[in-house]
């Protein structure tokens, strides 16, 4: 069978991404294109706010895609979500089966089920993940296939306001006129992604920090436990580079050049003699010390220290190039940092892809592969040939149209001494050449013994 195409889309603050990829019969990703498209002003905390604008870049990555797919067309699309209004809480559900029996596939669905449709006020319910499983009061990390009657789930409710999908889904499927396959919570398809099952099981957190939100997820017993976003991120930095009396742009540029998160004067061949790195600097530390500060609090909000989180820290998002911030989060927070990369099992077809800088989409397209994808792509069918007449002729139609053509008139003999009274135009040149030709014959039919000559007479 052919690996079925799989189409990713994700939208964040700074820039929107696409990804294409085939996930083959055993679930296996490959990575085909990447395409980007950069924003300023039209998504903030996740909100689409210029719908017209968003329209277009997402129609620019449809297109560079399909061109580098065809003559493939994308008829439907995986959405990656995430942002401010992005969160979780706890809910329990418990059961007494009629009988002790074996915990199956079926009742963690059917618990799952029901703890979705538990009431989350106004909010809407995105994803419903596993957090503990109690079977006859005791704690079992992996439940399937455990034997027992009485179980208590616990499990992590994913919510966000409704307004953000709405207006994702007004663009994409109402404007676009795409299908949607499915939503994806960002922040957790990256951890699936990241993370491997052994730093799950002993603990750790992954920190997202993208432009505008940092996101928050701590992971212990081999399942998610906690997940929050904070209204902070690296373009706050910039923004505050921006008091020196310089545009956001180039406010981006200091930060990227010279920037360091320790409020120190960084050294670079890079970096103008003309520019007051110290005083950037300062507004970088203090920015940088904020968010690392807003960080640990939430790690100590979920109930969980240093010890308990011996995998540390795993770090995404494009903040995380700041010079010199990991290592102060590092020192701040009492764990290891690492920089967050796709799994090996994933392939790359275009070496220009770098894994770790697009962790965000990948992810996307991963979630999709795990979930049993969906075939997002189609291919045009060929023409069909017309299919030749037969060269013999209908005899009835022959013979009906012969019976239907007039009959011809008699030819009449043409008499040849009657001369054609039309006056005939002769060319100039016949004329010319008649005149000397006649001349010619006469000078030579002259006879040069005419009588009216003759001496003897």
């Amino acid at each position: 069978m052919e690996p079925k195409y799989v189409i990713a889309i994700e939208i964040g603050s700074s820039k929107i991404r696409g990804a294409a990829g085939t996930v083959d019969d055993n679930g296996i990703l490959t990575v085909i294109a990447l395409e980007e498209e950069r924003l300023i002003d039209c998504v903030r905390y996740g909100w689409i706010r210029n719908v017209e604008e968003v329209d277009s870049r997402i129609h620019r990555i449809i297109k560079k895609l399909e061109n580098r797919l065809h003559p493939r067309k994308i008829k439907s699309v995986y959405l990656g979500i995430g942002g401010l209004s992005f969160m979780s809480s706890p809910r329990e559900v418990c059961r007494r089966l009629p009988a002790p029996e074996e915990f199956t596939e079926d009742i963690l669905a059917d618990l799952r089920q029901e703890a979705f449709n538990l009431p989350v006020g106004d909010r809407e319910v995105v994803d419903v993940i596993g957090r503990r499983f109690y079977i006859d009061r005791t704690l079992e990390n992996q439940p399937i296939g455990v034997y027992g009657q009485d179980i208590k789930a616990e499990f992590n409710i994913v919510t966000c306001r409704p307004q953000p999908k709405q207006v994702v889904n007004r663009v994409v499927a109402d404007r676009l006129r795409l299908g949607i396959n499915g939503f994806v919570v960002r922040q957790i398809a990256e951890g699936d992604m990241v993370i491997t099952n052994e730093e799950k099981m002993l603990g750790c957190v992954l920190v997202d920090f993208g432009a505008e939100t940092t996101g928050v997820s701590v992971y212990k017993s081999g399942h998610l436990q906690y997940f929050a976003t904070l209204p902070l991120g690296s373009r706050n930095i910039t923004l505050d580079i921006t008091a020196l009396n310089c545009l956001e742009e180039k406010a981006e540029e200091y930060k990227k050049i010279g920037g360091n998160a320790m409020g120190e004067r960084q050294t670079s061949s890079l970096i103008p003699d003309s520019v007051n790195y110290d005083e950037i600097n300062s507004y970088v530390g203090a920015r940088a010390g904020e968010i690392i500060a807003n960080i640990n609090e939430q790690i100590k909000y979920a109930g969980y220290g240093p010890s308990q989180l011996p995998a540390g820290i795993i770090i995404v998002g494009a903040g995380a190039k700041l010079s010199r911030f990991n290592e102060r989060l590092e020192t701040e927070t009492k764990l290891p940092v690492r920089i967050g990369t796709p799994l090996d099992c994933i392939r790359f077809l275009d070496g220009r892809i770098q894994g770790p800088d697009a962790v965000d989409v990948i992810s996307v397209l991963y979630a999709a592969a795990r979930k049993g994808a969906r075939e997002c792509m189609e291919k045009p069918q060929p023409a069909v040939a017309s299919q030749p007449q037969s060269a013999q002729p209908d005899v009835q139609t022959t013979q009906l149209q012969e019976d239907e053509q007039p009959a011809s008139k008699p030819v009449e003999d043409s008499d040849p001494d009657i001369e054609d009274e039309r006056p005939r135009r002769k060319k100039a040149g016949s004329r010319f050449f008649s005149k000397i030709k006649d001349f010619t014959t006469n000078f030579l039919n002259d006879d040069p013994y005419d009588d009216d000559f003759d001496d003897n007479k």
